[in-house]
């Protein structure tokens, strides 16, 4: 019996000695060992976090150029857009004024009509001769806005037919009056509005000089370009005589058209 309990105080001592041994092994971790197994707890019992890696700004440099580079021709883009739609607008309007102006004339004319008394009718502001409605303007511009003017009023540059004619505006015009004759095609060759060479007509009414060169000179004292538009008087020389004379001076000018007529 005594054997039986000698060798249970050895198995019992055996056994602690074994505890003991893997106590001392917990214990007496390596510090790997410790590091592992920390890290393994953590990562069972810390929540999961989010990683964000580190991305090199050096590479998206050239993209944010290429994207600024983008948007300022976007930009270009928008302004020159908008610039050409107020080019437009802009011509638009003139347009329509010009046609609220013929339309206006146009009502005043057939406004006369209606009310004629077998006289010659002429729209306001227009004078009547000859079957014919004279405008004398009030405004000074050069030979080329004076044509275009005319054409939006419904008529002409004057076109001097005869004598008579020459007559009737220089009588009504006391300072120089730009007319519907030049040379601008061809130099010396003198043509109407309407496109009929001058010796068609029959009369001319040239200035002529005592001493020196008769009108037509094609001066090009004032600009090398010449004289190739025509005008009723200049300076001090009366309308009833003709000069031709650079045609980018501003004057005023004499508009023509055929009167209505209305035989009641």
């Amino acid at each position: 019996m005594m054997e039986s309990i000698y060798s249970n105080d050895n198995l019992e001592f055996s056994m602690s000695k074994e505890h003991r041994l893997s106590m001392d092994e917990d214990i007496y971790l390596s510090p790997d060992q410790l590091e592992f197994s920390s890290s393994s707890k953590d990562a069972t019992e810390s929540p999961a976090v989010a990683v964000t890696p580190h991305l090199s700004t050096e590479g998206s440099r050239p993209m944010t150029r290429w994207v600024l580079c983008l948007l300022l021709f976007f930009c270009l883009s928008l302004l020159s857009g908008f610039a050409t739609l107020a080019f437009v607008y802009s011509g638009k309007q003139m347009q329509m004024e010009v046609l609220e102006t013929q339309i206006k004339n146009t009502s005043i004319q057939l406004s006369v009509l209606r009310n004629g008394t077998g006289c010659d009718a002429c729209a306001g502001g227009w004078k009547s001769h000859g079957g014919k409605c004279y405008y004398f303007s009030s405004r000074k511009l050069n030979w080329t806005q004076s044509r275009d003017t005319c054409v939006t009023l419904g008529g002409h540059l004057l076109i001097i037919n005869d004598e008579q004619e020459q007559i009737f505006v220089s009588s009504h015009t006391s300072e120089s009056h730009w007319i519907g004759l030049n040379d601008l095609e061809a130099e010396g060759t003198w043509v109407w509005m309407d496109n009929r060479p001058l010796q068609e007509h029959g009369v001319q009414f040239w200035f002529e000089r005592q001493y020196g060169e008769n009108e037509p000179d094609n001066s090009v004292e004032e600009s090398l370009f010449g004289e190739d538009c025509v005008c009723l008087g200049e300076d001090n020389i009366p309308t009833n005589v003709w000069f031709d004379v650079y045609c980018y001076k501003k004057k005023r000018f004499v508009c023509e058209t055929l009167a209505a007529f209305l035989d009641i």
